[in-house]
């Protein structure tokens, strides 16, 4: 007959995996909020430096045509951080919801290794126990066996 243990063990395997394909999917959205954060923050940076560069050429004076361009680009380049911002947004919300599931995979999967851990206690507790019996019952065959007299 196959231990319980032995039988629970392949889920609680199971669990495991679960958790540690949780803890993957975390770390890679984890990832990719920092990769936006980054790419916000060099288009932030970017922003800063082309409103300085566009400051300092502009106390020469502009032309018309550059001025529109200049107003032009700072838009889209505004809209480009929206939309960073947004992902940046999104991403979060990702995390959050993986963090979730990996918490709730690791304790499913901490739950199975207990239920196996006290299977394996209990039934290394009756193996030991029978153990025991059997060798008080030699003990007790060979103890009996020396006090027997000898047959005349």
């Amino acid at each position: 007959m196959i231990k319980k243990s032995k039988r629970l063990q392949p889920v609680a395997n199971l669990a495991g995996t679960r958790e540690r394909d949780a803890a993957r999917a975390l770390g890679d959205a984890q990832r990719i909020l920092k990769e936006h954060e980054e790419r916000l923050g060099e288009l932030l940076d970017y922003q800063a430096q082309y409103r300085q560069q566009f400051h300092d050429a502009g106390s020469a004076g502009f032309a018309a045509q550059r001025l529109n361009d200049y107003q032009a680009f700072l838009t889209r380049l505004k809209e480009g951080i929206r939309h960073q911002t947004t992902r940046i947004q999104l991403a979060r919300l990702t995390v959050e919801k993986r963090k979730g599931e990996w918490m709730e995979a690791r304790s499913r999967a901490q739950a199975m290794n207990k239920v196996v851990e006290r299977h394996v206690s209990h039934e290394k507790y009756h193996e030991d126990r029978q153990d025991q019996l059997e060798t008080d019952e030699q003990a007790r065959v060979v103890t009996n066996g020396r006090h027997d007299p000898l047959p005349d």
